[in-house]
């Protein structure tokens, strides 16, 4: 399947995506216990995974995922 038509798309929520991200980790510098800050910045790694892995963005998916495990560990440790 020819996924180019997507790769506007792909940039434009993920540009979303990351402004989201950038924001919940600067809520997290402010407030490092913050579970909202924290499900927030997951949410958003998330959906850049997610969206990574359907376009076949494999080094994308990677570093997702490794970021994602990284949130998921930090709000068992709160």
């Amino acid at each position: 399947m020819d996924l180019s038509k997507y790769v506007d798309l792909f940039l434009s929520e993920g540009r979303e995506h990351i402004a989201e991200l950038n924001g919940a980790l600067a809520e997290m510098e402010h407030a490092p216990s913050s579970d909202e800050a924290i499900a927030a910045a997951f949410r958003a790694v998330h959906s850049i995974k997610g969206m990574a892995a359907a376009m076949g963005y494999a080094a994308v998916t990677a570093r997702a995922d490794t970021l994602e495990t990284t949130l998921a560990q930090a709000a068992f440790l709160l």
